[in-house]
């Protein structure tokens, strides 16, 4: 089995966010990367608020995992669109496609919900083994005919065993 290079993007808004005025680092993607990293995957981390994003460079990878809140989701999707158009699978997760998934998946191939510690692994490790992500709690994914499939609610994280 192949393991999937990986590619986590924090999205980022030109508007005035809670996170534009406040030094208040979001740690869910660094998290999922050290996750990931310990798991054996490779993942590269980008914060568009910090570093601008390569989408060419993006593109290399099989995964990329977008994370957005409301005021994110115009760019996020963008990007989406962009890297998912040239055949990359496109993960999106945060508050926003939490709450809004139709809308998310018309952006990408998954959504994850809620938090997505375990989830986003779990659907790496099913996509590895080229298995459709069924069983894998806390996802929402388009199936061949055009239905939504929500996996149901993720388990609660125990964020204390996180690297």
């Amino acid at each position: 089995m192949r393991r999937p290079r990986i590619a986590l993007v924090v999205a980022a808004s030109p508007s005035t966010n809670v996170f534009s005025r406040v030094f208040l680092p979001r740690v869910g993607i660094p998290g999922l990367g050290a996750t990931l990293k310990k798991l054996g995957y490779e993942c590269e981390l980008w914060f568009q608020t910090i570093s601008p994003v390569d989408e060419d460079h993006l593109r290399r990878f099989d995964i990329v995992g977008i994370s957005c809140l409301t005021c994110e989701a115009p760019y996020a999707y963008r990007l989406a669109d962009s890297i998912r158009h040239d055949g990359t699978t496109v993960v999106i997760g945060g508050p926003h496609a939490t709450f809004n998934v139709e809308e998310a998946l018309e952006h990408s191939d998954y959504v994850v919900l809620g938090e997505g510690d375990a989830t986003f692994p779990a659907l790496v490790d099913a996509l590895a083994r080229g298995e459709v992500p069924e069983a894998v709690p806390g996802l929402a994914f388009q199936l061949p005919g055009g239905a939504v499939c929500c996996t149901g609610k993720a388990d609660v994280v125990d964020f204390a065993s996180l690297p």
